[in-house]
């Protein structure tokens, strides 16, 4: 998610315009990884709860303040909210690890 971390994604994009797809296929599993949390065991679940899980992740990756959550979407379940904020953290993980091999 470029909002979260766009130093992996550019990344991908070299790989794949370079036709490096080993490296492609590495940072494609990473990224996948730092996704997992935010969708739980039932998409539908996701689904309803999108924008908060969305304003964890944002929240988690450090990147973006998106102030208040406006209703309907200012609450979702607490497990959901968490599965977000942890996506988040992966992909400032990932951004930290990505950004060192661009500087």
């Amino acid at each position: 998610n470029v909002a979260c971390a766009p130093t992996p994604i550019a990344q991908l994009s070299r790989a794949v315009l370079s036709r490096d797809w080993t490296t492609a296929d590495e940072i494609t599993a990473q990224i996948k990884w730092a996704l997992s949390p935010q969708f739980g065991d039932d998409m539908a679940r996701f689904m309803d709860y999108s924008i908060a899980i969305g304003r964890g992740r944002f929240q988690g990756a450090g990147l973006i303040d998106c102030g208040p959550a406006r209703p309907p979407y200012s609450s979702a379940p607490d497990d959901l909210v968490a599965g977000g904020l942890q996506t988040g953290q992966r992909w400032a993980e990932l951004e930290r690890q990505y950004r060192s091999v661009v500087s």
